[in-house]
């Protein structure tokens, strides 16, 4: 304050009863959290909470550790000036005339999803509410355009999302509040504008397509049934599926059992021939029930328009082949083994896990307009080739991200895998590890 335009500056600035509420509060406490301040201001919107903020500029400043806000010297300035103004008693620093919420924020979890969207009406609600944000494993998260302030209230970390989509000016703090996120490139931690549209229309699309082609019709009649079939000789499962939705589990039992509702219209059933275990699913929701011991020498699936997950285990060939659905499937018991996996217009969450084998095995994933998040165990002894053809994403190998990557002794290696990605108008995320 030592110029008159100064003074015109911190006269305006003091001119609002909510920044003088500002400044009187961090006078009294030292630091304070956006939301400590917001709620001592009584304002609700953090949109006109960050106009005024702003309109402190020079008198209120961020720690840069703790990301509390404080009074500058121009600001203990302000507040005696203020004192002064208006007659008020000066009270000692430090002394807490309003109470301050010491608690910690509650913590609440988004986690396993496909999508997820922070909207600012979300966040302002949660910031009144002293909540506050962790995610992780998601496929794509989206940010709305918000004060930083606001996002920095709700925000406590971010870890295992493939991929974000937020305004630039949020980005430096995303950055700092994020683990392990999925790169483009080699500097950006973000997918470009374009991308990340078709990321998320993707993923729309998919979805909303899966939610009304599996849906039982609540007007017409359903129908629950139990199909049970002997399966202890059978090598191979087959299961195609329209318009479903499937969930596979390993139980304590020495059938296979199909346990779910269709519509009279629809087709379901399972039976074993010459060897084969067919499941045939056509509008249908139910639990596919396989004894706990059983592993099948291959699996071919072939699904459209539906909704599969589970676990399953297989030991030379698995083909799936996926067209506007979504996949959640954990192979294990793999040795010297073929897995071919297609993708169209779909969602792809897929676990293989290997045993120890003696030879080549391959991975093979192509798609088009899909997003696949692969996981891949191996035995240490087990030697890599992956190659990336086409696609974004990122390749990490034992938790460093590369491009295509090659063991040394890949060539030499009695236990050899190859992985070929070639995925169109897609991302993926490949992640190997050692066990």
């Amino acid at each position: 304050m030592k110029s008159p335009d100064g003074i015109e500056k911190y006269l305006k600035a003091l001119a609002h009863r909510v920044r003088r509420d500002i400044i009187r509060a961090l006078y009294q406490h030292k630091h304070l959290s956006y939301s400590e301040l917001m709620k001592i201001t009584g304002v609700e919107d953090s949109g006109t909470f960050a106009f005024h903020l702003k309109m402190l500029q020079g008198l209120v400043e961020k720690d840069p550790d703790t990301g509390e806000y404080r009074l500058t010297e121009e600001g203990v300035k302000a507040y005696k000036a203020l004192t002064i103004l208006t007659g008020e008693e000066q009270p000692h620093e430090g002394e807490k005339r309003i109470e301050r919420k010491e608690a910690k924020p509650e913590i609440i979890t988004i986690s396993d999803k496909l999508s997820f969207t922070l909207t600012k009406h979300l966040a302002e609600k949660l910031c009144k509410e002293d909540k506050k944000l962790y995610f992780t494993d998601i496929l794509t998260l989206t940010i709305e355009d918000m004060p930083e302030e606001l996002l920095e209230c709700v925000l406590e970390g971010i870890n295992d999302v493939f991929y974000i989509q937020a305004p630039d000016h949020l980005k430096p703090l995303i950055e700092i509040k994020s683990g392990d996120i999925g790169f483009v490139g080699k500097n950006s931690g973000f997918l470009g504008s374009m991308i990340a549209g078709l990321t998320s229309s993707i993923i729309k699309g998919v979805m909303k397509g899966i939610e009304e082609s599996i849906k039982i019709k609540s007007g017409g009649r359903t129908i629950k049934f139990n199909m049970v079939t002997d399966i202890e000789k059978a090598s191979s499962l087959k299961i195609l599926a329209e318009s479903s939705s499937l969930k596979i589990e390993k139980e304590q039992i020495d059938k296979l059992l199909f346990k779910g509702k269709t519509t009279p219209d629809s087709y379901t059933k399972v039976s074993t021939e010459n060897g084969i275990v067919y499941v045939k699913s056509e509008e249908a929701e139910g639990d596919l029930s396989i004894p706990y011991n059983k592993i099948f020498e291959d699996v071919f699936m072939d699904i459209e328009s539906s909704s599969i997950g589970g676990d399953l285990s297989v030991r030379e060939k698995l083909y799936l082949r996926s067209d506007s659905s979504n996949i959640s499937l954990t192979v294990n018991k793999l040795k010297k083994s073929e897995a071919k996996i297609e993708l169209d217009s779909s969602n792809a969450k897929i676990v293989l896990d290997y045993d120890g084998f003696i030879g080549d095995s391959n991975i093979i994933v192509k798609g088009d307009s899909s997003n696949v998040s692969l996981e891949v165990r191996i035995p240490k002894e087990t030697a890599i080739n992956a190659i990336q053809e086409s696609g974004i994403g990122t390749m990490i190998v034992e938790g460093i991200t590369s491009g295509s990557y090659k063991d040394k002794n890949y060539d030499e290696a009695e236990s050899r895998l190859n992985i070929i990605i070639d995925i169109d108008d897609g991302v993926y995320k490949v992640n190997v590890i050692r066990k």
